[in-house]
């Protein structure tokens, strides 16, 4: 897990790490003499009988020959790549992440593909222009078979025989559906809830709530009240309330990694905890099951000036002893 603070602090090490190991390659390293281990040397010695076993060179003699006879010296030497790519680890976890947010194995696999095309070939040198003549037809085919699944499910959506599935908008804080079809009247719903106590004083909360959105200021429930003058220049566009079944929220979780939830109404997934906005209250939460997922139209009545109208989403709850609307910011 990474944050910016993080990174900040990792860049400031490797600097500072470069300069030690830099310092420590032109001061510490001449002072002294360093050469291969026996294992190395061992090593050498085999590879070299090897190589004059196939007739590459001359049998050496080890006792007469001195760079078989001792020892190779060792320098420490910078340029290796481990070294290279500490500068990059910061901006690589920027741009994909730490290691265990991504696996190779994708890349790994693709030389399955290779292998099969390999078999393919007649196997002799030109092999690799053969494989690349291979890569490039498979890549063309499925260029062609993306566009034509692509046009065949636009002509499915607009004939109404399915849908396209919309990609998640993951930069958003929550997706909220933008359809009108299923409308609530606000006034019959009233009407058809008289005694309910989730009803009660609705017509004065949902209006106190619109104007708070268009005005940019906070609402907190009964502690934000109009008068009703001002309620009654605010106008809900045909006076409806759209309603939606389903809310999908995006949101960082405490290892700083990009997650869904989810709150349905047709399901037990509406069940949520808020912030609580009391002071008097010892917890710092209320707990609420969601009644209502809509979106509007609302506008605020201004002299002289157009009507315009501003979308403004909600979340309706009750929590017991206190109803609550909010907008997802």
């Amino acid at each position: 897990m990474h944050t910016e603070s993080t990174l900040a602090n990792f860049d400031e090490a490797v600097s500072q790490y470069g300069k030690l190991i830099r310092r420590f390659a032109s001061k510490t390293c001449p002072a002294f003499e360093t050469s291969e281990t026996p294992r190395e040397h061992e090593a050498r010695a085999r590879c070299t009988a090897r190589k004059a076993a196939r007739g590459q060179r001359d049998v050496p003699d080890a006792s007469t020959d001195p760079v078989l006879a001792s020892k190779a010296t060792k320098k420490f030497n910078l340029q290796r790549f481990k070294l290279h790519n500490l500068g990059h680890n910061t901006n690589s976890i920027r741009q994909f992440g730490t290691l265990d947010g991504y696996s190779t194995m994708r890349s790994e696999l693709e030389h399955r593909s290779t292998k099969t095309w390999y078999k393919r070939t007649n196997k002799t040198r030109t092999s690799t222009r053969q494989i690349t003549a291979m890569e490039a037809l498979s890549r063309y085919l499925r260029k062609i078979g993306t566009a034509v699944s692509s046009i065949l499910a636009a002509e499915e959506h607009l004939q109404g025989l399915g849908s396209i599935k919309k990609p998640s908008r993951m930069h958003e804080r929550y997706e909220m559906a933008r359809s009108t079809k299923r409308k609530l009247m606000i006034g019959s719903f009233i009407r058809e809830h008289p005694g309910d106590p989730a009803v009660k004083d609705f017509w004065e909360r949902l209006r106190d709530f619109f104007i708070s959105q268009l005005r940019g200021v906070r609402y907190d429930g009964e502690d934000t009240t109009y008068s009703n003058e001002e309620r009654h220049r605010l106008h809900i566009k045909d006076d409806f309330l759209y309603e939606h079944s389903h809310l999908r929220i995006n949101y960082t979780t405490y290892d700083v990694r990009r997650a869904q939830d989810s709150i349905s109404l047709r399901t037990s997934r509406r069940d949520v905890m808020v912030p609580a906005n009391d002071a008097k209250l010892d917890h710092p939460f209320w707990y609420a099951r969601v009644l209502g997922i809509y979106h509007t139209f609302v506008s605020e009545e201004r002299d002289g000036g157009p009507r315009e109208w501003s979308r403004v989403d909600i979340l309706w709850d009750d929590g017991g002893d206190h109803n609550y609307y909010y907008i997802m910011k």
